[in-house]
């Protein structure tokens, strides 16, 4: 009959714990923490550029106590009138052709995917098939007692964007400058550049901080280039725009209705948006059917490696038990 030492057997009782935490812990590696991995990816591809630098950016997934809030019709019409009314009213130094900005629901999407990090940073990772890089301008308002958000929370928060307006002058305005000062005024730049003709935006509150983040399409400046060209007003509309001088935005250059070349390669949802759309694209389950091919495979292995550590556990725990009846 084998005798076993004390400091032995306390140590194989000791074991016992080990092995059902560590079932614990990989209980909740495989089933828990992929739950929790909500993902809220746009509805097209490729929306990131392929480069390691942007895989994290791009990957769409909810952080803990991070929550994407609904667009709704009146929200987005209000973020662009407000953008809108700033551009058409900016006049020192006076802009000679800013466009008219419009709506578009594939960088809404973008700015939902960025949203999902509850951080105020910017990205430069994300694309469209119509626009090869995009820009960003974000916000962040501290909230008192979960007070509700509101569409005038956007109004404050494009208005603190533009309101970087102080620092700038007609040497910014031709070069954006480098270092903090470039980032000092990088909201600015994005909001008033007279390259950027589409913008979409989404929100999100972590706790009581809410971000907000808007995506431009084409990008605006970066370091060294014009935030706009200085001139006459309407006197360099881009291609395919023109000043009608009619109110709303009278100095802003607008897409004539027989110059619809571009219109017809990027879609418009500025208007006919219908209510709810936004719900189904806002879902936080994985949307392609790589992702679900990969989560099936991934719970089946799971499953696997459980049952197999179930079995060592058991095992272990029976030869201790017959180790002290001997």
């Amino acid at each position: 009959m084998s005798v076993l030492h004390h400091s032995e057997v306390i140590r194989q009782h000791e074991m016992q714990p080990n092995f059902i935490i560590s079932i614990v812990n990989l209980y909740a590696i495989v089933f828990v923490l992929p739950a929790k991995a909500e993902l809220v990816k746009p509805s097209f591809i490729p929306y990131c550029l392929k480069n390691d630098s942007c895989w994290s950016d791009c990957n769409c997934s909810l952080v803990p106590g991070c929550k994407v809030l609904p667009m709704k019709d009146h929200t987005r019409k209000y973020i662009l009138d407000t953008m809108n009314q700033l551009r058409d009213a900016h006049s020192i130094p006076q802009p000679s052709g800013l466009p008219m900005l419009k709506y578009n629901r594939e960088l809404e999407q973008l700015s939902k995917c960025w949203a999902t990090k509850c951080q105020d940073k910017y990205s430069n990772c994300f694309i469209t098939q119509y626009f090869s890089e995009t820009s960003q301008s974000l916000g962040q308002i501290e909230l008192e007692n979960r007070f509700q958000l509101v569409d005038l929370h956007w109004s404050y928060v494009i208005s603190t964007w533009y309101e970087e307006v102080s620092a700038i002058d007609s040497l910014v305005v031709k070069s954006l400058p480098e270092g903090e000062a470039g980032r000092k005024i990088h909201n600015f730049a994005q909001l008033m550049s007279d390259h950027v003709l589409y913008t979409g935006c989404a929100w999100s509150i972590s706790n009581n901080t809410s971000i907000f983040v808007c995506t431009y399409g084409p990008r605006g400046p970066n370091k060294g280039e014009s935030i706009y060209e200085i001139g006459e007003v309407c006197s360099k509309c881009p291609s395919t725009y023109k000043c009608n001088l009619e109110k709303p935005f009278a100095k802003l250059c607008k897409q004539l209705p027989n110059m619809i070349q571009e219109e017809e390669q990027v879609k418009d949802t500025t208007e006919n948006l219908r209510e709810g759309d936004d719900e189904q694209e806002v879902s936080t389950k994985p949307k392609d059917k790589i992702d679900k091919k990969m989560n099936i495979l991934l719970y089946i292995g799971a499953g696997f490696v459980l049952i197999v550590c179930c079995i060592i556990v058991f095992g272990a725990m029976f030869y201790v038990l017959k180790m002290n009846v001997t």
